[in-house]
């Protein structure tokens, strides 16, 4: 009782407790099994040599930071961290097709004076941007949150995916869908936001049901893709509906979630759930047949795991403009 009361007011209060080491088997289902990894440097945390056909890297809720998240007491995360744990195993895998996946809230949508985005915020946001470029991001879900400063600024990232935000123009921008081809491996991904979280506060896009959106886009790719991939924010609910429509394969979702939760295997698809800010990097390592199989593992992106050097200096630049902005605009 203690335990869960304590664990409780650390979620209510925002810490980062550092968590009890483990490597190893958790909860999971006979077709996909649960792996949680907070233990030892960066070559002990790569998984091992396995027979994996396809790997899905997945985090997002960045919220236009490259940094760890603020915490008080084991910051995690950070996109430097991610892009080198991402290199580590690509080497020890090598010629395992591989793809990495962001389920939205990439950007901030803090405003300041009236409703445009704070200045200091825009700024990140512009590096954020860089960051993900440069960290060769396959998809990135877009969410009305990202929207926000991308309305703001004009801006129109090449790999924003979303089934139900629609240009009310039919614009081709966001894609519906995104076609990857790794290793003779054909994957489409789409993605859909929730409505709950932030306002929909342009004209210029509708916001449309997600599943009636997902099956859409479905009855496009079936036939001309191997895997579907939906990636998913702030869908509440309608996450059980997703992950039961005929021809999705996995579900990535993203919604604030701090706990460990293990896959949900639906009548076809495989549901994973993202680490809030990415604090745990998700790894889901898939054996493809009649009955996919595999391992989803969670990884922490502590101090341990070093920094990738060109996302590091991205870093490094955006922090440094930031601080200029604040000063010299902000007078903070």
């Amino acid at each position: 009782m203690r335990a869960r009361w304590f664990a409780a007011l650390v979620v209510l209060l925002g810490g980062c407790p550092r968590p009890s080491p483990h490597h190893g088997l958790g909860e999971g289902t006979a077709r996909v099994r649960s792996e949680l990894v907070t233990d030892g440097a960066l070559r002990r945390r790569v998984a091992r040599p396995d027979a994996a056909d396809l790997v899905l890297f997945y985090g997002g809720e960045q919220q236009g930071s490259m940094e760890p998240c603020g915490c008080p007491a084991n910051p995690r995360g950070s996109l430097y961290r991610l892009g080198a744990y991402v290199e580590a195993s690509r080497r020890v895998h090598e010629g395992v097709p591989d793809l990495l996946l962001n389920p939205g809230y990439w950007l901030d949508d803090t405003r300041g004076t009236g409703d445009r985005v704070r200045a200091d915020v825009a700024v990140a946001n512009g590096w954020m941007l860089r960051g993900l470029d440069a960290g060769g991001w396959d998809a990135l879900n877009l969410t009305l949150h990202d929207l926000v400063w991308l309305e703001q600024e004009g801006a129109r990232p090449e790999r924003a995916v979303s089934a139900n935000i629609r240009p009310v123009d039919g614009g081709g921008w966001p894609a519906r869908w995104l076609e990857v081809d790794r290793g003779g491996l054909r994957v489409g991904v789409t993605g859909v936001s929730g409505d709950r979280l932030a306002p929909m506060d342009t004209d210029g896009f509708h916001l449309l049901d997600p599943v009636a959106s997902v099956q859409g886009v479905v009855a496009e790719l079936q036939g001309r893709v191997d895997l579907i991939v939906v990636l998913a924010y702030g869908v509440d609910r309608r996450g059980r509906e997703l992950v039961e429509l005929p021809g999705v394969d996995v579900l990535v979702e993203a919604d604030g979630y701090r706990e460990r939760y293990p896959p949900f295997v639906g009548a076809e698809a495989i549901w994973v759930r993202s680490h809030y800010q990415t604090r745990r990097l998700g790894e889901l390592r898939l054996v493809l047949g009649t009955r996919t199989t595999g391992v989803d593992r969670k990884i922490e992106l502590d101090d341990r795991i070093p920094s990738e050097r060109t996302l590091a200096r991205i870093a490094r630049e955006a922090r440094l403009d930031v601080a200029v902005t604040q000063r010299e605009v902000l007078g903070w």
